[in-house]
């Protein structure tokens, strides 16, 4: 593996981390219950990857 796959990589990995932790700071603007509720409605409505990963941050939240 190159010197450039490896800096790509770290790259791409730091990205994904920025973006995680922007979504769960404004996920976690929804501070209200009725704020949750509304939230939480709307994920329920979606299936897949993008709709688990925001539950597993609103309940890691909500802990």
């Amino acid at each position: 593996m190159s010197i450039s796959t490896l800096q790509s990589r770290l790259a791409d990995h730091r990205a994904r981390k920025a973006a995680m932790k922007q979504l769960e700071q404004e996920l976690a603007s929804y501070s209200s219950p009725s704020d949750r509720a509304e939230i939480e409605a709307i994920v329920a409505r979606h299936t897949g990857k993008d709709a688990r990963l925001v539950e597993e941050i609103l309940t890691r939240q909500a802990a």
